[in-house]
């Protein structure tokens, strides 16, 4: 069961949605940095995790995790999955609550539905970790009280009424800029699986011969804009079968040349913060899981898995 819960925070650092099968789905969402003029204090960027029980079809997201952390096949680790989140339920409903790491904790509640209840401490999983609220009060009375202790210009004054707004904007942005520069922490714990199953990529050098096979065979990636209209989003695919995550675009596209061919052309589609190498689209999702399954898939990519566009 704690093996379970530490991939479910390694993939909550990573995405905004992880689905436990047969359990729920927990969903991070992330709000910006604010002022709180009511307490006085500057609040740095956070990510908050919510839980949907109502949510539970596998989306291959957890498995594939567990399979890459155990070296094991996708069946083999989507049966591990089954009896991790029995156990998770069974200890739940025999104790009535379940700590859930830095998540959280489950509570049983009427009728047996499962409440949610996020940990104070789930500072790991923000977006800025390590950052705290900034109280501003102190300042403000401490100006206040020697402006009024001093006879001063009215031009210092107004001056000094600058500089203040301008030193609170600045550290609104210097929050803000923090947010985007670190977005997201690392975590090196070995019970925790890979994020991008391309190992042949990175660590193989191609021969100049089959390198020049691939390019007669290869077809042009294809990158999807982030800032797409209302009508052409609605002509994109719903679920892609991903085969490889970069957060370079300029690797995922060199990654699809490479290992595309006529056979099985691979492509690129690219978010806001990765990029990831498509090897087949649809709005079934259905038919892309049969197809995650299969031997051609299996026996060429290591960790498929599909991705949906929201």
């Amino acid at each position: 069961m704690n093996h379970l819960i530490l991939h479910i925070e390694y993939l909550l650092l990573r995405h905004d949605c992880v689905i436990v099968p047969g359990l729920g789905a927990f969903i991070a969402t992330a709000s910006p940095a604010l002022i709180d003029v009511v307490k006085g204090q500057m609040l740095p960027p956070r990510r908050s995790v919510m839980f949907n029980q109502a949510v539970t079809t596998d989306d291959g997201l957890l498995t594939n995790s567990i399979a890459r952390k155990n070296g094991i096949s996708f069946e083999e680790a989507r049966q591990a999955l089954f009896h991790e989140v029995t156990n998770l339920k069974n200890h739940l409903y025999s104790e009535g609550s379940c700590q859930l790491g830095k998540i959280g904790s489950f509570l049983v509640g009427e009728e047996n539905t499962i409440l949610f209840s996020p940990s104070d401490a789930a500072g790991a999983l923000s977006v800025c970790p390590g950052l705290k609220p900034l109280n501003i009060s102190n300042n403000i009375e401490q100006n206040l009280t020697s402006e009024r202790g001093f006879q001063v210009k009215k031009r210092k004054g107004f001056i000094r009424r600058i500089g203040k707004i301008a030193a609170a904007i600045a550290a609104v942005a210097t929050v803000t800029l923090a947010g985007f520069l670190y977005p997201l922490p690392s975590d090196n714990r070995e019970q925790k699986a890979s994020v991008v199953p391309v190992e042949a990529f990175l660590n193989n050098k191609i021969s100049n011969e089959v390198s020049a096979e691939l390019k007669k065979d290869s077809i042009p990636t294809i990158a999807i804009k982030d800032t797409i209209t209302k009508e052409q989003q609605t002509n994109l695919p719903s679920y892609y079968l991903i085969v490889a995550t970069f957060k370079s675009k300029a690797d995922a596209e060199k990654y699809a040349e490479q290992f595309s061919s006529s056979e099985f052309p691979l492509s690129t589609v690219t978010s806001r913060k990765v990029s990831r190498v498509v090897a087949a689209t649809s709005d079934n999702k259905e038919e892309l899981q049969s197809r995650l399954n299969s031997k051609e898939i299996t026996s060429r990519f290591s960790n498929p898995w599909i991705w949906e566009r929201l």
